[in-house]
């Protein structure tokens, strides 16, 4: 899961303007455990997300009332230049 999660906040990253709200069973669905316990699914991934966070120290994250908040932050990937 901490790969998926990774993966998924690197590219939403790379084009977020504003803070956006994924509500964790949405989030399960984007990652294929929509079969699991919300409540289970949300503390396994906040797990998985302080590590993250320890490897893309721009990430900014929030969580409420159910949802996790993406704020805006740089990718950790950098673009390639189109023919480089």
């Amino acid at each position: 899961m901490a790969l998926d999660l990774y993966t998924r906040l690197t590219y939403r990253m790379s084009y977020l303007e504003k803070p956006t709200a994924i509500p964790w069973t949405a989030l399960a669905r984007q990652l294929g455990a929509d079969d699991a316990d919300p409540r289970e699914f949300a503390r396994s991934a906040r797990r998985f997300l302080k590590r993250i966070e320890l490897l893309y120290p721009a990430l900014r994250l929030g969580d409420e009332k159910g949802r996790l908040i993406l704020h805006p932050a740089p990718s950790h990937i950098r673009r390639q230049l189109a023919g480089a």
